[in-house]
């Protein structure tokens, strides 16, 4: 009983390992693929020129001029021509994250895009919190 009840105490006092995911979204002529993506806080997302000459801008909407006031900075990734891997960015901050591609007349052609990133939700794995949340523990709560 004792080595039952130090191992599970071990498991659930040890830290839990949230995997972040890798979302790929494709660059090609006029388009974001996918366009509008839901990710949650603490995952990457990745971008791969497919064809043209495109960038990522998160500053200022070429369509509007003004600001996409994102949830937190964000580097833009720059105008590029060469097929393959853009760049990727860590989201952390929940929120709208809204881009499109600065080259003349993409973002009214349609090459505009959004992120929307979900807060992370925690796991509290104490050992109190075990017992508590437990149907087994009673006598010990």
């Amino acid at each position: 009983m004792k080595k039952t009840f130090l191992a599970i105490i071990i498991v659930f006092t040890s830290s839990v390992l949230v995997a972040q995911s890798t979302d790929t979204v494709m660059v090609g002529n006029m388009y974001y693929s996918p366009s509008s993506l839901t990710i949650e806080s603490g995952d990457q997302v990745v971008f791969v020129l497919v064809d043209g000459v495109h960038d990522v801008n998160f500053e200022t909407s070429s369509l509007t001029g003004v600001s996409f006031d994102n949830p937190s900075q964000v580097e833009s990734i720059p105008m590029q021509s060469l097929e393959g891997l853009m760049g990727s960015i860590t989201f952390d901050a929940p929120g709208v994250y809204n881009y499109d591609c600065s080259g003349y007349g993409h973002a009214s052609g349609g090459m505009v895009g959004s992120i929307t990133v979900m807060a992370s939700v925690s796991v509290s794995n104490t050992v109190v919190d075990v017992i508590i949340n437990s149907d087994d523990h009673t006598t010990l709560e």
